[in-house]
């Protein structure tokens, strides 16, 4: 499975909580061995994807409210995990990439 793939897995999931936590992402993602710029280009692409299947759906004459809402909210944590990645890289760039603390 690429990584694009597996991260677009773990922000779709099928539970939506206020404030939804970046950490148990970082945190796989740091296990598996996946630098903070590596990460960031997999989550873009996971967010173009998410925000084409958005578009599409609000086309759709058939498609649910409920699911509407659902890909809108993958769409935001999406972009939630973007900055935080990129707030990591901008700050590597300058002192090399270290561990970093999740909520």
């Amino acid at each position: 499975m690429s990584l694009v793939h597996a991260v677009k897995r773990r922000i779709c999931r099928f539970e939506m909580v206020p404030n939804y936590p970046i950490g148990e992402l970082a945190t796989w993602a740091e296990e598996n061995g996946h630098n903070p710029a590596a990460m960031l280009e997999a989550v873009r692409q996971v967010k173009q994807e998410l925000g084409a299947e958005l578009e599409a759906l609000e086309r759709s004459d058939t498609v649910s409210p409920a699911v509407l809402i659902q890909n809108e909210y993958w769409c935001f944590y999406a972009d939630q995990v973007c900055g935080f990645y990129r707030s990591l890289t901008i700050g590597s760039a300058s002192s090399g990439w270290k561990r970093v603390q999740h909520n």
